[in-house]
């Protein structure tokens, strides 16, 4: 009887660690002060740096534009990952559903606005300036972000996939104030 109740206690506590491992969203900002800072050369930066960046993943190059596509990064025995639309679509564009404060946020520690994280999107020694650069240019009337109301797919990622997410990685320190080289 003793050994049972051992027993029963040693696989609630696994179960409870696991759960807590497998965690996938965490506290978002609170640093809602934050706002870009033009400067002359600020867009034409952040251009570089997107298309440098994050073009691999989130510019479908058939239309040219930054409306998400399948990736094949994860094996798929933990899920399937579909970049999100970066255009000013109204239903599916993700930036200019955050504030310039949890875009930089998101793209400092893998989080985003609703506590989600998102490994594949940390920049955490990424110098503030060119983040800074970066929302400029995403915000921006560049044709790349032309409105296009598509959306690539929906990520689904199983408790596999969460489990060794979450045990090879996790969120990223908030580092800010990162020179610029």
């Amino acid at each position: 009887m003793l050994i049972q109740n051992w027993r029963k206690i040693l696989v609630f506590g696994l179960l409870v660690t696991i759960a807590w491992g497998c965690r996938f969203y965490f506290d978002t900002t609170t640093d809602q002060q934050y706002t870009v800072q033009k400067q002359e050369t600020s867009r034409e930066r952040g251009r570089n740096y997107v298309f440098t960046i994050c073009a691999g993943c989130h510019m479908d190059f058939k239309t040219h534009r930054f409306t998400g596509k399948s990736l094949n990064d994860l094996p798929k025995i933990a899920g399937h990952l579909y970049s999100s639309n970066l255009t000013h679509s109204v239903q599916y564009g993700r930036p200019d559903k955050y504030t310039d404060a949890e875009l930089f946020y998101l793209l400092k520690t893998g989080i985003s606005k609703n506590g989600r994280f998102m490994p594949y999107m940390m920049k955490p020694m990424m110098a503030d300036e060119d983040i800074n650069d970066m929302i400029i240019f995403l915000r921006s009337d560049d044709p790349s972000l032309a409105a296009e109301e598509v959306s690539a797919g929906k990520t689904k990622i199983n408790l596999l996939g969460k489990a060794g997410i979450r045990f090879l990685m996790g969120p990223q320190s908030y580092n800010k104030g990162v020179p610029r080289a």
